[in-house]
């Protein structure tokens, strides 16, 4: 079940989404990739069962991770 959070930028929306992400953790909920999460690597790697074969396609297409920033590093590793 895909279940998203919206919320208007402007907002204080920090402790609904905390909460939101707390619920859905405690569910073996899988976050979004484009979409606001705090989930790290370990977590990542636990709820995606081919987690490791994605980080072995991304290592052979973007060995020098030019395409990667802080986000990327968070959740897929350096």
């Amino acid at each position: 079940m895909n279940v998203p959070c919206h919320a208007y930028p402007r907002s204080d929306y920090h402790g609904w989404f905390a909460a939101a992400e707390s619920l859905f953790v405690a569910y073996g909920g899988r976050p979004h990739w484009g979409k606001l999460h705090t989930c790290d690597l370990a977590y990542i790697r636990e709820v995606y069962p081919r987690f490791d074969e994605f980080r072995a396609v991304r290592d052979r297409v973007d060995p020098d991770r030019l395409m990667a920033n802080g986000y990327l590093h968070r959740v897929l590793g350096p």
